[in-house]
């Protein structure tokens, strides 16, 4: 009888955390392994797989492994690179590189290492700058994430035309714009991988509000990394480490539900819901949506953007027209008056 192949089960990056705690070698070393065999791994494993691998000594060699030989291991370099180079992509100043592999201690880049990084950063470039030629791509996420970086892409047109940068200028904030969208493309890839590709579902005050790709899509690129979005007027970006809605919008669900179960959040908005955290007032806009599910046509309410309001206009009007309420000692909501 022949043997049948069974999909295997990718491992979450819940999971993962929970054998990196509990010290299960056997879990780590084996998608180590995988990685080597060229074996398909998720975003998570093969982050985790990269950080076990490069710490790897072959036998009789006093080198380690060479994680840009492994053709499973190009995001989880290119992920690293970036978060690295994201703010200098041309290494003109000082970096510093986590190292070990608990990534606690750091040290300071060469300038022939820095020369090898952006080399391979303009690399990675090329390759994914290639894809914008077409936002048809069998990969729906991909086309989410092509169609979100022109419109940013348009900007700087307009701005190169208007002269208002020089090409230099536009060169370097093409490359920073596509390699930023590589990397949103990554994090979101991870994020719905680790629910098996299915939305996010927050319930709030009676409707199930739908966190999708394109919710993650757009609110990434939209409202986050503002330090390389000078070209973008009139948007504000988050900051706070206590809600890293990037890594894990399930972190939002869990704000929108603990709102939720007060009584006085049966008086707000569903389309504009508005809390503050921490000190930071942040909007929620929702909106309905329409899709065709096996010939029928339903709606469904989707998460449109979340942002810190910071507009003197905007927080008048919640002055004037809601009112506060407390959850708990760092939470509140708004109601309508």
């Amino acid at each position: 009888m022949s043997k049948q192949k069974h999909k295997l089960r990718h491992l979450t990056r819940k999971e993962i955390r929970q054998a990196r705690s509990d010290n299960n070698i056997q879990v780590l070393i084996e998608l180590a392994k995988r990685m080597l065999n060229g074996e398909q791994l998720s975003v998570a494993e093969a982050d985790e797989a990269a950080s076990i691998v490069s710490h790897f000594r072959p036998k009789e060699s006093i080198c380690r492994m060479p994680l840009a030989s492994i053709p499973t291991a190009q995001d989880a370099i290119f992920i690293d690179l970036y978060l690295t180079y994201a703010e200098d992509l041309e290494g003109r100043y000082g970096i510093e590189k986590f190292s070990g592999y608990d990534g606690l201690a750091t040290r300071v880049v060469s300038m022939d290492e820095k020369r090898e990084d952006v080399v391979r950063l303009d690399e990675y470039y090329r390759k994914w700058n290639d894809l914008f030629r077409t936002n048809r791509h069998n990969d729906q996420l991909l086309n989410l994430v092509i169609n979100e970086a022109n419109n940013e892409l348009r900007v700087i047109d307009d701005e190169l035309a208007a002269g208002n940068i020089t090409v230099e200028d536009y060169q370097y904030k093409r490359k920073s714009i596509v390699l930023h969208s590589k990397f949103i493309y990554l994090r979101v890839k991870r994020i719905f991988e680790d629910v098996n590709g299915k939305n996010i579902m927050v319930h709030f005050n009676g409707t199930d509000i739908e966190i999708t790709p394109w919710s993650m899509v757009h609110i990434l690129n939209r409202h986050y990394a503002g330090k390389i979005k000078d070209h973008m007027k009139g948007k504000s970006y988050h900051g706070d480490s206590e809600l890293p809605f990037f890594e894990d919008p399930e972190r939002l669900k869990d704000v929108l539900e603990k709102m939720d179960a007060h009584p006085d959040a049966r008086k707000c908005r569903v389309d504009y819901v508005v809390f503050k955290l921490n000190s930071v007032i942040y909007a929620v806009r929702t909106k309905l949506q329409e899709r065709h599910v096996a010939g029928t046509k339903t709606s469904y309410r989707q998460l449109q953007t979340f942002f810190p309001i910071e507009e003197v206009n905007k927080l008048q009007d919640l002055h004037d027209n809601y009112v506060e309420f407390a959850v708990d000692t760092n939470l509140s909501g708004y109601r309508l008056k």
